[in-house]
Formats: C-alpha cells, sequence, structure tokens
C-alpha cells in the first residue's frame, strides 16, 4: 500500500515538473516571438519614416548588402520630417555600414529615447539620440546614442569598427544632415569604455581642456588611424553597447571635415 502511494505521489510531481518545465518553454517561446515581432515593427517603422522623409537612402535588409553611401547621397525634407517629428534634430548615414541610416532625436531627457521610437511609441530598440546636454549638432562636442539591437539594427554595426582592416577598406566617414546642410565627419578614434569615461563628460572648462580631451580620445583608440585632431576641431561621438547584453560601451569619435 505504502509503495503504491508513493508511486502515485512520484507520478504527481513528475506530471507537475512536466506541467511547470512546458509552461517555462511556452513562456520562453513567447518571450522570442515578442522580441522578434518588436524588432520586425521597429524595422519596418524606420522603413517607413526613410521613405516618407529621404530619397535616394539605401535600406538593405542584412549588413554589408548595397554599396556604400556616397559622400551627400541623401535628401532629407527635413520641414516635413520635424512636422512629424519635431525632436527630430538630423539624420545619420554611415558610407561604409548602409544600414546605419536612422533620424537622431534629441530630448531634454536622456532617458527619454531609450526605449521609444520616434514618435515616442514604446520600442525597444528605441532611436538615435543626441545628449540632452548638447545644444545644436555643431556644439564642439557632440555624443550621440544607439542600442546594439540583437538583429544588427541601430547602432550594431559600429563594432565593426574594432577590426582596423574594416576602418581601413573603406572611407571612415559618414554624414550628418541637418536643417541647415550637410556635414560631414571623418572618423579618427575607435575604443570601449564605461560609463565612467571622459569621453561621456561633455562640458569643458576652456580651449585648452577640450584639446587636451580630444588628444586623451586619439591616444585611447585601438589604432591609429592616422587622422589628425586638435582643438579647433568639431567632434561628434557615436556610442553603443560593445555586447548585446549591454557590458561596456564602444565609442566611433570623428571630427567635421567639411559640408554643404
Amino acid at each position: 500500500m505504502k509503495t503504491a502511494k508513493k508511486s502515485q505521489n512520484a507520478d504527481r510531481w513528475l506530471t507537475l515538473l512536466q506541467v511547470v518545465v512546458g509552461l517555462a518553454v511556452l513562456a520562453g517561446l513567447l518571450w522570442i516571438a515578442a522580441r522578434l515581432l518588436g524588432y520586425a515593427r521597429a524595422r519596418a517603422g524606420y522603413r517607413q519614416i526613410a521613405t516618407a522623409y529621404t530619397a535616394a537612402a539605401s535600406q538593405p535588409e542584412q549588413e554589408g548588402q548595397g554599396a556604400p553611401a556616397a559622400a551627400g547621397s541623401l535628401t532629407v525634407d527635413f520641414a516635413a520630417l520635424q512636422a512629424q517629428y519635431p525632436d527630430a534634430a538630423a539624420w545619420l548615414q554611415m558610407d561604409d555600414l548602409p544600414r546605419i541610416s536612422y533620424p537622431v532625436m534629441h530630448a531634454a531627457d536622456n532617458s527619454y529615447y531609450l526605449r521609444r521610437a520616434p514618435d515616442g511609441s514604446h520600442s525597444e530598440s528605441g532611436s538615435l539620440f543626441a545628449d540632452a546636454f548638447n545644444t545644436a549638432v555643431t556644439d564642439p562636442y557632440v555624443l550621440v546614442y544607439g542600442h546594439h539591437m540583437q538583429d544588427g539594427s541601430m547602432f550594431a554595426g559600429l563594432l565593426a569598427y574594432q577590426d582596423e582592416d574594416f576602418y581601413r577598406s573603406g572611407s571612415g566617414c559618414f554624414t550628418l544632415y541637418t536643417p541647415d546642410g550637410v556635414r560631414r565627419y571623418q572618423i579618427f578614434a575607435v575604443q570601449f569604455a564605461d560609463d565612467a569615461s571622459p569621453l561621456y563628460s561633455l562640458g569643458f572648462v576652456n580651449d585648452e581642456a577640450f584639446g587636451a580631451f580630444l588628444q586623451q580620445v586619439k591616444a585611447g583608440s585601438l589604432y591609429d588611424t592616422g587622422v589628425a585632431v586638435s582643438q579647433e576641431d568639431q567632434v561628434l561621438s557615436l556610442s553603443t553597447c560593445a555586447t548585446v547584453s549591454g557590458e561596456g560601451k564602444l565609442v566611433v569619435t570623428a571630427k567635421y571635415i567639411g559640408g554643404e
């Protein structure tokens, strides 16, 4: 009799364990499906924005597809873009990473666009956004943030620049389109950082301090790009997580080299 009861209890525990495991697997599958759906919606949303407000934009689905973006190849209708998305301050397009072609938002709070699309709706992909400390994309030092998404979207592609061969195989440049014109930038440093890095300090007491900061950035690069920089340069950094789990940062820093 006791043996029969023990067997029944064992069967109940086994059934319960199977149910728990099954529910855990189902929850995991639902989470993955929700993430994939979120990625797809974010990509579709940005494609719609590009189609509606830009011309001659290359929107490849996978990294490496399509020809590198040509300097000044994009036309952005900022009047229409800002009428729909008032916080849109610029449009960023990378020469060597044609998949990175997005509006750059700017809000008074750095957390606002962290998990929001340009229209303010929730999005795990978030938006590219300039630091709240910046007043304009022409500030001496501008910092732009973007997520490292698992599907390779947003700023995930920037990790390619940790490879010196990748940098040297392309132009090492990107374009920032603004309501006031087109601004070209040349990358001069690529480095890993943490939240305490001087790269995230945007205030400088004088030009000399700014110049010293730039030399520190250049010296900390993973490799020597051969691009000189000085306190007279206007500089822009692109920051993303070094891993999809959010550990560490990768920062690509460039200087203004001209515009239209």
